[in-house]
């Protein structure tokens, strides 16, 4: 398995057993081999995964040199260094433990603890080894999964295990746990308010290609997922420049999900060759849940296609990892809001600029300028919906829907203050690194999401999110950005493609089976889902796309919790 790692080790000051103090959480420590490791400050830090230094960041042997407390070091350690990875620290004189994760997401690191012992892991089966443990499922926790399952809290859906959400520092000793969040969005919400556009643009080009190039040396010829869209698109060619790729282009019969000739254009502009896989919805098993060992319902069943090609790819061209363009809608600002328009308006007042702002919300989302300026007036004057986050209630119970819980994600949980665009580009990235453990469970070769390099996130969470509609245009300063490297095919593509055909065709060839078991199973027992509505529905007349994507998902969680009941 791919990004997997697991460490057990002691909440008491005892030595280990040949009488050295400290080194028990490298001794105990199992990883997959894409996890570099490093032992620091004499073994008591461990740092599992990639870690590159931010700009003007300290040497490792200055930090170590410091002779500080071991957390204390894993703490600064944090704010110098970026990557893909998890920090383990022990006070060898106390016993405390400290568990870092980086703000990308891209590491899985959930803990379950007892009086004496933590253990630390990507997945909930080596924690209830390592402890000894049976979990049971938290029903609230499911029930708020299947209302927002991008909604990631500390809280997992099996009680006793908990997750270190990214950003996050959690020190666990004999007198509990304290959380803290050593990575703030909202510390760089609009530190570059006073940027020009093409300046803006320029900073994005430069720390968008440094970034991948550092992905690219780390990880040598990548297998890049295209769909000839901007995102993807922009990886590719970025990682061109640095060495030897590979493109993989997957379709599907359905209208949205063939995307060959946008992908053949970047290939053709690269001069690279295409690698183009078929999804077969009959390769696609229903009723095998890929995240079965974590804590939490994460895999889509419909990704099992796309895992066997690039699996296969993959090994027979000696890639190293998976790049994927996920998160670049969530970074690059696809609000799909008239948000920027107030938030222009509180940070300028009413200046001449604010009408070409809202034509050019309009322009990017085809939304009438009626409905931007009152959605635009109501964020102004505080009158926006009372939910925080978007979630979907269909087919559910009324008793899940009552179990919705409305705590601000801890990224949102601030003082600092936030104007309405700025909450929902972070609320966006957040949902961005909920989605990086979908892809690729099984197989060998890590998967890399460039976009979610932390530099590059605090750059776009920096700049006036105006900037991101400028001229009618979505992502509008980042397609500026990668003007030079794109053909204006993709630059000026609008439509991106969708696999919600095949779902569909997943659902139809799966129909008896999945109704059965989300009829008899753990959801319906606990009152969950609206068994009545999915018997409709999936009873052939009532079905469509919409409800057959959200069916799929009831009976993917459906499936976690027969694992775990």
């Amino acid at each position: 398995m791919n990004t997997a790692f697991s460490i057990l080790a002691d909440l008491t000051a005892a030595p280990d057993q040949d009488g050295s103090p400290g080194h028990t959480l490298s001794r105990r420590l199992v990883h997959s081999a894409d996890l570099k490791i490093q032992l620091l400050c004499h073994g008591d830090v461990v740092i599992i995964g990639d870690v590159f230094p931010a700009a003007r960041s300290p040497t490792v042997a200055a930090f170590e040199g410091s002779g500080s407390d071991p957390l204390d070091f894993l703490a600064a350690f944090a704010g110098a260094y970026w990557g893909r990875y998890v920090g383990l620290a022990r006070n060898p004189k106390t016993g405390e433990l400290a568990i870092y994760r980086d703000p990308s997401g891209m590491v899985p690191c959930y803990y379950g603890h007892s009086e004496r012992r933590v253990s630390i892991a990507t997945d909930a089966v080596s924690i209830c080894t390592q402890l000894g443990i049976r979990p049971t499922i938290d029903w609230s926790s499911i029930a708020n999964h299947l209302l927002a399952p991008d909604r990631r809290q500390s809280t997992t859906c099996l009680d006793g295990i908990t997750e270190v959400l990214p950003g996050e520092l959690v020190r666990v000793g004999r007198d509990g746990v304290r959380r803290e969040l050593i990575w703030k969005p909202a510390d760089y919400a609009g530190r570059n308010l006073e940027i020009r556009f093409g300046d803006a643009a320029s900073l994005i080009e430069t720390t968008f290609a440094q970034a991948v190039a550092v992905w690219s040396a780390r990880y040598p010829r990548p297998l890049v997922a295209v769909s000839g869209g901007f995102d993807s698109s922009s990886i590719a060619a970025l990682a061109a420049q640095s060495g030897p790729i590979d493109l993989l282009v997957y379709f599907a019969r359905s209208p949205l999900a063939d995307e060959r000739s946008y992908a053949g254009q970047v290939a053709k502009h690269l001069g690279l060759k295409l690698h183009a896989e078929f999804c077969d919805p009959r390769h696609a098993q229903v009723r095998r849940n890929l995240s079965a060992a974590r804590p939490r319902p994460s895999a889509r069943a419909f990704t099992q296609v796309f895992d066997r090609h690039a699996e296969m790819h993959g090994e027979a061209l000696g890639t190293a990892a998976h790049f994927n363009g996920g998160g670049g809608d969530n970074v690059f600002g696809k609000l799909h809001s008239a948000y920027p328009l107030a938030d222009r308006y509180l940070h300028e007042g009413l200046t001449r600029h604010l009408p070409r702002t809202a034509t050019d919300i309009c322009g990017a989302t085809g939304a009438s300028l009626p409905s931007v300026l009152r959605q635009a007036l109501a964020a102004v004057s505080g009158r926006l919906p009372g939910k925080t986050w978007p979630g979907a209630t269909e087919l559910l119970s009324r008793k899940t829907i009552d179990m919705r819980d409305d705590r601000l994600h801890p990224w949102l949980d601030t003082e600092t203050p936030l104007w309405p665009a700025q909450k929902q580009l972070i609320r966006n990235i957040a949902r961005a690194t909920a989605g990086t453990d979908h892809l690729h469970i099984e197989g060998a070769l890590p998967t890399i999401y460039p976009l979610l390099s932390q530099p590059l996130v605090e750059l776009c969470l920096s700049l006036p999110t105006w900037f991101w509609f400028e001229g009618g245009r979505d992502r509008a300063v980042a397609r500026a950005a990668m003007k030079v490297h794109l053909p204006a095919e993709i630059l000026e593509r609008k439509l991106k493609g969708a696999f919600d055909g095949l779902v569909y065709q997943i659902v139809d060839l799966n129909r008896a089976a999945i109704l059965e078991d989300l009829k008899n199973g753990a959801l319906a027992s606990q009152g969950l889902i609206d068994v009545e509505t999915v018997g409709s529905v999936m009873g052939g007349n009532g079905s469509n796309e919409v409800h057959a994507i959200r069916t799929l998902h009831l009976h993917e969680v459906e499936m976690w919790c027969r694992h775990w009941c």
